[in-house]
């Protein structure tokens, strides 16, 4: 239902049309294509694009980005999920609190006095 521009490729000679003397597949083949991991489209690399690579996993003639091939080579192998590693959408870390020094201080003071009872 849509298209996707991917690259324009120009050249200078006015006479010359490149799809008459090349096929569109060999045009293709010039353009650099980025890897791509977000197997679904979610704009995030995560662990469901990783199930989509892992139920892919094996396919070899024909793969899809769909199928889990983020390489565009219409394998899914462990190239692709190298690819996944690496552009994977970091989670976010969730910070443990440190105690304040107030409470180590009340900690220690509440020893001390429960030591000095225990001493008499």
């Amino acid at each position: 239902p849509y298209a996707v521009l991917d690259g324009f490729l120009f050249i200078q000679d006015d006479d010359a049309d490149l799809l008459d003397i090349y096929s569109q597949t060999q045009l293709d083949g010039v353009l650099p294509i980025s890897p791509n991991a977000d197997f679904d489209n979610s704009g995030r690399v995560d662990g469901f694009d990783l199930n989509t690579w892992t139920s892919g996993y094996g396919t070899s003639t024909g793969a899809l980005l769909t199928d889990g091939d983020a390489d565009f080579d219409q394998d899914v192998d462990g190239g692709d999920f190298l690819i996944w590693q690496q552009q994977q959408t970091p989670t976010a870390v969730q910070a443990v609190p440190e105690p304040s020094s107030t409470v180590i201080l009340a900690t220690a003071m509440v020893a001390m006095v429960s030591r000095s009872r225990r001493a008499k």
